[in-house]
């Protein structure tokens, strides 16, 4: 059975017309806001944690599908909601054609400042199949503005943004935190996301967007959820991997610090004896004694 990457494996309209260089290309549009129309086979769709929330509009025939132990049925109209830094999984017994709306942390913060909402409480609450006529509404007139080339250049595509940024605030925002601290969806979003990149650059902008506030405020909210810093956070969860991929020894100490996000084996070494007060060679070694005794 293959696996369909919902944010990559997918098809736009054939013929539809680009839109202007720099306002819709690249993950991350000017306005905040990228639209597009795709279409997966049946089959196991996954969906990747991404920075950007995610509103996904069913535009299609009805299509059943399996979500661990519940069935559905999507028919047109239906609205998913998929904050920032959510990953899901899920089968479909049909082709499903959908408007997916990428609504980026930044626009919401930027509206939220506008209609004096606190910029850092700025997050959206995952939904799912949630009937919704405005947002339908804006998907398509988004979608129609795509489809014809974007004529109505940036004001219009940002009026629309707008309009969509304040309706999911004022409807689907995500549950204030009770001690001063992340939620426990924004944690776990936050550290599913550390967990998936951890062989990349994990600045603390791109985290704080994954939840939705800002980069001063997500050292302060994670420290008191998790009682770590979160760059240290970050090294500790490296170090551990790299323990884990060092043991099995069927790789080098170089490869093994790219594959877990370090600058470079040296910087791996020297976190190690710190975390673990052992050194990279000298656990590669008890991997080797281990192996030497397996049956």
């Amino acid at each position: 059975m293959n696996t369909q990457d919902l944010a990559s494996a997918t098809t736009n309209d054939a013929g539809a017309a680009p839109g202007p260089r720099g306002l819709w290309e690249g993950p991350r549009p000017r306005i905040g806001l990228r639209v597009d129309l795709r279409t997966t086979a049946p089959g196991v769709v996954e969906l990747k944690a991404l920075p950007e929330h995610r509103i996904k509009v069913h535009a299609g025939p009805p299509v059943r599908g399996t979500c661990q132990f519940d069935r559905f049925l999507y028919t047109r109209g239906d609205v998913d909601i998929v904050p920032a830094g959510v990953s899901d999984v899920w089968h479909e017994e049909d082709s499903n054609t959908s408007i997916v709306l990428e609504v980026t942390p930044s626009l919401l913060r930027r509206t939220a400042e506008d209609i004096g909402i606190d910029p850092d409480h700025a997050g959206l609450e995952p939904r799912h199949q949630v009937r919704d006529p405005q947002i339908e509404h804006l998907a398509w007139a988004l979608e129609a503005e795509r489809a014809a080339g974007y004529p109505g250049g940036l004001i219009y595509a940002e009026s629309l943004g707008s309009a969509l940024a304040i309706h999911l605030l004022g409807r689907y925002p995500a549950p204030l935190t009770s001690n001063g601290g992340l939620s426990r969806p924004q944690l776990r979003r936050v550290t599913a996301y550390i967990e998936e990149y951890l062989d990349q650059d994990l600045s603390l902008k791109r985290l704080a967007d994954v939840v939705g506030v800002s980069p001063s405020h997500l050292k302060t909210l994670f420290k008191r959820s998790s009682g770590l810093p979160v760059h240290e956070y970050v090294v500790q969860r490296r170090v551990e991997r790299a323990k884990w991929l060092l043991l099995r020894g069927d790789r080098p100490a170089s490869q093994v610090a790219v594959e877990t996000g370090f600058a470079h084996q040296s910087h791996m070494a020297r976190c190690m004896r710190r975390i673990l007060g052992a050194t990279p060679a000298s656990l590669m070694h008890a991997g080797r004694q281990v192996s030497r005794w397996r049956p």
